[in-house]
């Protein structure tokens, strides 16, 4: 037994042969009745713990690094190539416009910044009292899980302004509803030698539209 033991220790490192290596380790033997009822609580708990050794050993998704809190973002942009796209929005409840038009944007440069409005942010731009749905760290994740995002961040002013000259950014872009001279930060980013693009929508879709065929259907009930 203590010669068993030794080998599955050795192999807790290994993350999914855990529960193997202990189960392989410390199957029961041949042992007198007697003893039955000890030796069942005694590789029950072994058990529990192998399962519990396993939820240890799942890590992190690699997306989440891509996370950055405003404050430490100018450290993670000395390490993304040039030129730089930066890009905002809500990003509530991601749908195919929303994807096609980040990895649109993430085509005109080298690496894409995507700056979300934060919760209180979202709600004072009058989309609705139950806006947004997805709280700030679950939009960030969501985004930040796509290929064509390299860094998400956010705001809580009413207008990104602030954060696209921290960032200064070579390309500016925002979706087809917005008109180049009306982009906040459009100004600067030219004056600088940047480029600002309006990006026509593809698809007609939104979270506003979503939001209501929801609750239309719910009504409906």
């Amino acid at each position: 037994m203590r010669r068993r033991t030794g080998a599955a220790v050795c192999r807790l490192k290994d993350g999914p042969v855990i529960r193997k290596s202990l189960q392989t380790a410390f199957a029961p033997p041949a042992l007198p009745f007697a003893y039955a009822s000890v030796s069942c609580g005694f590789f029950c708990l072994l058990w529990f713990l192998s399962e519990a050794l396993m939820v240890d050993a799942w890590s992190v998704p690699d997306f989440e690094s891509k996370i950055c809190p405003p404050e430490a973002l100018a450290a993670r942009l000395a390490l993304l190539p040039r030129p730089l796209v930066f890009t905002n929005g809500c990003f509530d409840i991601l749908h195919r416009g929303h994807v096609t038009y980040l990895a649109q944007a993430r085509s005109k440069g080298a690496a894409l910044v995507l700056a979300l409005n934060t919760d209180a942010s979202v709600r004072r731009l009058g989309k609705g009292g139950d806006r947004p749905i997805n709280s700030l760290e679950n939009r960030a994740a969501v985004a930040a899980a796509l290929e064509s995002v390299d860094l998400v961040t956010w705001f809580d002013e009413d207008t990104p302004a602030a954060l696209i000259e921290a960032v200064k950014p070579e390309i500016l872009v925002k979706g087809g509803d917005w008109a180049v001279d009306k982009i906040v930060g459009a100004a600067e980013t030219l004056a600088r030698g940047g480029q600002v693009f309006s990006i026509p929508f593809l698809h007609q879709t939104s979270t506003t539209k979503t939001l209501a065929k929801i609750r239309a259907a719910e009504g409906g009930k």
